[in-house]
């Protein structure tokens, strides 16, 4: 018997309407409205709104927190919202934190220009209970997005990789860049939602790496990590860096310096690939000839390659 029919499945086959709640915890100098907590929700508006629009909750908590009686109503408030998680078994939750972290330390900040003591004391006072016990009952996600400080200065990881141990999250997503500019990731929340949280696609690397080459304002802009559990039936997280790389712009995921050190010259960079894949760079000033060279790094992974360039994962 011969079959001639065209296989088929049709897009809601894969469709996963399960409930949903977004939880925006912000600095009250950061609008909600554009936010990438914000974008996820409307992406994921037409999913639930005509059918099930109980299943999709949406949380805005805006905060500028002067003293510790200021914290304590915030998060009296927050948690008794979060009530609403009771009504949503199995609900996936997803934690954006949209703030300031410190330059040098990366503690997080309770208002603008008022940094916290430590990483610690923020998450104590800031996250409620039902957050903190949340990843036992739901899927639970948390984005950070503050600068890279709290991500970049290694005990700072450690910290809130233990933070977030606690919660029992199923991981974390923050930005390496020194100064973030949280809503150039909205393009990637929103790919985000429509491809892990409806179409139910496994968060591999590859994959992860698919969904960042779909935001190209992330490509120059920041280094990614990813906390992910090394094992499913144990709630430990290890740590993933994506990096972006391009042979002309950023090999490696090297910034180019700006100016030659040399000459002085602004940005005369002339490059050619070496025979063992180094990215040789020189100096394209009349006289000067200062050259250097980018080899990839022996832990760096080339996950995701196109014409936007290269992600490179490495484990920290």
């Amino acid at each position: 018997m011969r079959v001639e029919a065209k296989a088929h499945r049709p897009p809601r086959g894969r469709v996963n309407t399960a409930p949903i709640a977004i939880v925006n915890i912000r600095l009250r100098e950061f609008e909600d409205a554009g936010s990438p907590a914000r974008a996820m929700h409307s992406v994921l508006l037409g999913y639930y709104c005509s059918t099930r629009p109980d299943d999709l909750v949406y949380i805005d908590a805006p905060y500028a927190i002067t003293n510790t009686q200021a914290a304590d109503l915030f998060r009296a408030g927050l948690e008794t919202r979060l009530q609403v998680l009771d009504k949503l078994p199995g609900a996936r939750v997803f934690i954006f934190v949209l703030t300031h972290s410190e330059e040098s330390s990366g503690d997080l900040f309770w208002d603008s220009g008022l940094s916290s003591d430590s990483l610690n004391d923020w998450w104590k006072r800031m996250i409620p209970d039902k957050l903190m016990m949340a990843g036992a009952k739901h899927d639970v996600t948390v984005a950070l997005l503050s600068c890279g400080s709290l991500v970049e200065i290694s005990t700072q990881r450690e910290t809130l990789k233990m933070l977030a141990q606690g919660m029992q999250v199923q991981r974390v997503i923050a930005f390496g860049a020194h100064a973030v500019q949280a809503y150039f990731t909205s393009s990637f929340f929103t790919c985000y939602a429509t491809t892990i949280l409806i179409e139910g696609v496994f968060l591999n690397d590859t994959h992860f790496a698919r969904l960042l080459q779909a935001s190209p304002l992330l490509t120059r802009h920041s280094s990614v990590l990813l906390f992910t559990r090394q094992d499913s039936s144990k709630g430990l997280l290890h740590v993933k860096e994506f990096r972006w790389g391009h042979p002309t712009i950023q090999p490696y995921g090297n910034a180019l310096p700006l100016q030659c050190p040399m000459c002085g010259r602004i940005y005369t960079w002339a490059f050619k690939a070496g025979k063992n894949g180094e990215q040789r760079v020189r100096c394209n000033g009349p006289g000067c000839g200062y050259s250097f060279q980018y080899t990839k790094g022996a832990d760096q992974i080339p996950i995701r390659s196109g014409e936007l360039g290269t992600w490179f994962m490495r484990y920290l």
